[in-house]
């Protein structure tokens, strides 16, 4: 582990967030083995804030597009976009993409990366909450606390 106390994978691809769980739960078995001591987590940043943002997580709508706008804005031409009472295909969410800012890309990415660091950090205080069967992927026991 060359030290490392927590490995975290974050999955940017939505689809993707199977993966790195089922990756997280072999390297936990592993672990509960003896063979490793290093956390692991995965996670995905809607699954964070869904709480706080009932439009989290989409495929090309507004929540992702705002994410572009607030971190590659030059690659976002809204202006593109046809009128809203015409269908878009492979958008997929609740927050049309017509109606994304970079603002709100700002807030709901500061608001995912502020729960990420609580998590991490719980599992830094409290590494045996995470430690038994069924435990290496829980989330938000922190709030709890």
């Amino acid at each position: 582990t060359l030290g490392f106390k927590i490995g975290v994978l974050v999955a940017g691809h939505y689809p993707l967030i199977d993966h790195a769980r089922a990756a997280v739960l072999q390297y936990h078995q592993r672990r509960m083995n003896g063979h490793h001591q290093m956390l692991a987590w995965a996670f995905v940043d809607y699954l964070l804030v869904q709480d706080q943002y009932p439009d989290a997580g989409d495929h090309a709508a507004g929540w992702e597009t705002s994410h572009m706008l607030a971190l590659h804005p030059q690659t976002v031409n809204l202006d593109a976009l046809p009128d809203r009472d015409q269908s878009l295909v492979g958008v997929m969410g609740m927050m049309p993409p017509q109606d994304a800012t970079a603002a709100y890309g700002d807030e709901i990415i500061e608001q995912a990366a502020r729960a990420a660091v609580q998590e991490v950090n719980d599992r830094l205080v409290n590494p045996r909450r995470y430690q038994g069967h069924g435990t290496a992927l829980s989330e938000s026991l922190w709030r709890s606390r």
